[in-house]
């Protein structure tokens, strides 16, 4: 892979300064009587915080526009260190996961952090005996506390980190996700299928250009659902390797399975006495479902895999709703018959986790894409109907 001369922008420095001073006061009067005496007693406090800071920082950010345009095309070289490394630190045969950095904020001067305190407390009181005579005792206590935290210039205080998911041929993916670490705000959505993080992709286009791939698998129906529901969507590591394997196998229709390949020999089996360019399609239209499975999150994949033949067609239905923009569904609609509470539960959080909220009005159903949504609608409607396809 070529070296990029990535484009950094640096913002203006921002002088940020803060101050706050949290005060507290209390007092508690109170009166004793007894045979022997009479008193008051007085107890008072109070404390104060002073907290301040004054920090300046600088933003530099890298061009993702042009990163992502140089990107495009491009193999990394799975034999360099870097890669090999972060290889053996990952699940075993789970493509290695490499991260971005792509905007930080840091220090461009020293600062310092000051917090003090002072808190105070006194007890007053006066105690008169049977004998004659008056005591007046007065105790009171102080204490001061002062810290100091220094930064150094150049401090990085926030960033944001890509993740650059690589494939065992060396192609990679640069992911937009929403859940990003560093502390910034995203500006880019979840990008399961490809990397384009302009806008959310056509539904009803995208399932109709991917029909051909769900038709291709009619031949091996319950067969291939039950290796995917029972052997391999009931662990996640699983998933990625066969996700990797797929992949290979696609773009390789005269590669014989490796023996260790265990994730994957089960499905070959099922293709025995295909021709080699068959085998390949057939892999391309698993990869396709494996990967859009292996895109969601673990609570999705759970669900899917102990969805029964029938609660699969009622998934799909509701995908094919959202598709074609139908905003609601009426609950007594046949197709709806198997949707009990506890499915229900279960179908509202799955799509929720990709963007969707799904919600009861009245004899109705709600269908509803959330607003900045990107692709993860369509990576469950893929997973949901590649897997009804197979029922």
């Amino acid at each position: 892979m070529s070296n990029c001369s990535l484009v950094i922008t640096a913002a203006d420095e921002v002088d940020w300064h803060m101050t706050s001073n949290n005060k507290k006061n209390c007092s508690v009067d109170g009166k004793v009587e007894t045979a022997l005496a009479d008193g008051e007693v007085r107890l008072g406090g109070n404390s104060s915080t002073i907290q301040e800071f004054k920090i300046m920082t600088k933003k530099e950010a890298v061009d993702l526009d042009k990163f992502k345009n140089f990107c495009q095309n491009k193999e990394l070289d799975m034999e360099h260190d870097v890669i090999k490394q972060a290889s053996k630190k990952q699940p075993l045969k789970t493509r290695p996961v490499l991260g971005v950095l792509t905007e930080r904020i840091l220090t461009s001067k020293p600062c310092q952090f000051n917090s003090s305190s002072l808190m105070s407390g006194s007890v007053t009181g006066r105690l008169q005996a049977c004998l004659k005579g008056t005591f007046n005792p007065s105790v009171s206590a102080n204490r001061d506390n002062e810290k100091w935290l220094t930064i150094q210039e150049n401090t990085v205080i926030a960033y944001r980190l890509n993740e650059l998911k690589i494939k065992p041929s060396g192609k990679f993916v640069v992911s937009f996700t929403k859940n990003q670490k560093g502390g910034f705000v995203n500006e880019y959505e979840e990008d399961g299928v490809d990397c384009d993080v302009q806008s959310p992709p056509n539904l009803n286009q995208e399932l109709q250009r991917l029909s051909t791939h769900f038709d291709l698998l009619s031949e091996l129906k319950d067969p291939l659902l039950k290796i995917l529901q029972e052997t391999i969507m009931n662990n996640r590591e699983k998933v990625s390797i066969l996700e990797n394997e797929l992949d290979l196998l696609s773009e390789n229709p005269d590669l014989v399975v490796p023996k260790d390949w265990v994730a994957v020999k089960d499905i070959d089996k099922l293709l025995v006495g295909y021709k080699n360019t068959t085998r390949s399609t057939i892999f391309r239209a698993i990869h396709l479902i494996v990967s859009a499975i292996d895109e969601m999150k673990d609570d999705c994949i759970s669900t899917l895999s102990c969805s029964s033949c029938e609660e699969l067609k009622t998934l799909q239905f509701l995908v094919h709703c959202m598709a074609e923009s139908v905003e609601s569904v009426c609950l007594s609609d046949p197709v709806l018959a198997v949707l009990t509470e506890n499915m229900f539960r279960r179908a509202v959080l799955l799509f929720d986790q990709c963007d969707v909220t799904l919600r009861k009005d009245g004899n109705k159903l709600m269908i509803e894409i959330k607003n900045q949504s990107g692709n993860l609608p369509l990576v469950l409607s893929i997973a949901v109907k590649g897997l009804a396809s197979l029922v």
